[in-house]
């Protein structure tokens, strides 16, 4: 017996060897091929062996009894290889550059081919996880690019101002780098705004279809029109919010893509024309979340946002800058708000200033602004929120916002001081809904009961103060 066990224990010893060897190699060489291809994509000529250390971040995991084992190893050695290799780049650059070596115009160009090649990987939907390690050799050949065009200057310019000027490329590219990491966006954030735009059409769309099948059929005829007929003019306006800002997001992403990265260099001051990305949910397709895009005005001074006003109008300035002074540097033509209260990520995107030599000519609108005011005197409805939708003349969703319900007693005794008074677009009619509940014949926000008068459009200047007399849910 004791024989018998001695036997499986070797062979067991012999099984977990083999397991490890295969590990082992397999990792060996993703991260042999992850080394050598992000060097060579960085057009370095040589293998470099003394950066390469796989024990810096070798698998962890053994994959056992998994059918892709193998590919999940070399994966696990292809990202070590990528992450090693572009820390190799920057050594290996600085070491290089120390040396007296000359280099022309050819060279400059083979490495903007370099850098080309790799944004191009990152816009053609390159890994997620592989995307901070192109970034890291793109940072590292721009440097390299800077360098050699600075060793082509003109033998009389004199070595205090190379050294000067080579301090301020590389506190410009400290700066350059604090920004991108501080905003993080790049083209597939925006790409992403479009599919999760589709998605959520998606999801509200199957789930209108269910509502209406699941319509008992013991219905009146009538009733069950009514019903269907609401269903369906909701379904219409969300699938035609949807579409409008989802093809904006693509042209806009279109064009974000075709500006040089050089153009981003530029010094920002004065009034833009700008596109602000606001994520959150939405009560008209049953709270899925979408992202909008509302165009407005933002005044900056040396890159820095100071002000946002929505659809360029005064009275719809927007007080992301003043709460986020320290996420206001634009970087690549984008800022990124994020409000932790409410869940919602704002994003400015600045195309205008990099695509355009010269400077356009803006000015605030003082006008085309009304406010309302909306309170209820029963007690138990105060702080439910209600959404506002301003609708065009054909019916769409030109946008929607929410509020919480003031309570007062009477209209006499509203403290104008805790009141929330509402910015809206005047010459727009209004649609006023609660959230989203359960009804009998699926979920969908309902109607309050109030003045059918108060869903005019407001006049210029206009403070109206509306009455929701029942909040249904």
């Amino acid at each position: 017996m004791k024989k018998i066990n001695f036997y499986l224990f070797i062979l067991l010893l012999q099984f977990s060897q083999n397991v490890f060897s295969q590990i082992g190699s397999q990792f060996n060489k993703g991260f042999d091929e992850g080394y050598k291809e992000t060097l060579r994509d960085a057009g370095i000529i040589g293998s470099y062996p003394e950066y390469a250390d796989s024990r810096m971040c070798e698998s962890k995991n053994t994959y056992i009894n998994d059918k892709k084992a193998n590919e999940k190893i070399y994966a696990d050695g292809y990202r070590c290889g990528v992450s090693q290799a572009s820390k190799a780049i920057v050594k290996i650059n600085n070491s290089l550059s120390n040396k007296e070596k000359q280099y022309d115009n050819t060279s400059i160009k083979d490495i903007q081919n370099n850098i080309d090649a790799l944004e191009r990987k990152i816009r053609n939907g390159l890994p997620t996880q592989q995307v901070a390690a192109v970034n890291s050799q793109i940072q590292a050949l721009e440097q390299e690019k800077s360098n050699l065009m600075k060793s082509t200057k003109t033998a009389n310019d004199s070595k205090k101002k190379q050294q000067e000027e080579y301090s301020e490329i590389q506190q410009s590219n400290l700066d350059e780098n604090k920004r991108i990491q501080t905003n993080n966006y790049n083209q597939e954030v925006l790409m992403q705004l479009k599919q999760n735009q589709i998605e959520s059409q998606n999801n509200y769309n199957q789930e209108i279809s269910n509502t209406l099948n699941s319509l008992s059929r013991s219905m009146q005829a009538l009733a069950y029109r009514n019903i269907k007929n609401e269903l369906d003019r909701r379904r219409n306006v969300a699938n035609n919010f949807v579409s409008y800002h989802s093809d904006k997001i693509s042209k806009l992403t279109n064009l974000y893509n075709q500006v040089p990265k050089n153009n981003f260099s530029k010094n920002l001051n004065g009034l833009y024309s700008a596109h602000l990305f606001n994520s959150r949910k939405y009560s008209f397709v049953n709270n899925q979340e979408l992202v909008t895009e509302t165009g407005c005005l933002v005044n900056v001074e040396n890159n820095v946002i100071k002000n946002i006003y929505l659809y360029g109008k005064e009275k719809f300035e927007l007080n992301y800058p003043q709460e986020n002074p320290e996420n206001s540097m634009i970087s690549n033509g984008i800022v990124k708000y994020s409000n932790y209260e409410t869940l919602e990520t704002v994003t400015l995107l600045i195309l205008e200033p990099y695509m355009s030599k010269t400077q356009k000519k803006y000015s605030l609108i003082k006008d085309g602004v009304g406010f309302l005011t909306i309170w209820t005197d029963n007690k138990k409805e105060e702080g439910k929120i209600l959404y506002v939708q301003e609708l065009d003349a054909k019916g769409n969703i030109v946008r929607e916002i929410s509020t919480p319900l003031t309570y007062a007693k009477n209209e006499a005794l509203i403290d104008s001081n805790k009141t929330i008074k509402l910015p809206m677009n005047s010459g727009n009619n209004f649609l006023f809904f609660g959230e989203v509940t359960q009804t009998p014949y699926g979920r969908f926000p309902l109607y309050p009961k109030m003045s059918t008068k108060d869903g005019k459009a407001l006049d210029d200047g206009e403070e109206r103060i509306i009455e929701i007399k029942k909040y249904r849910e």
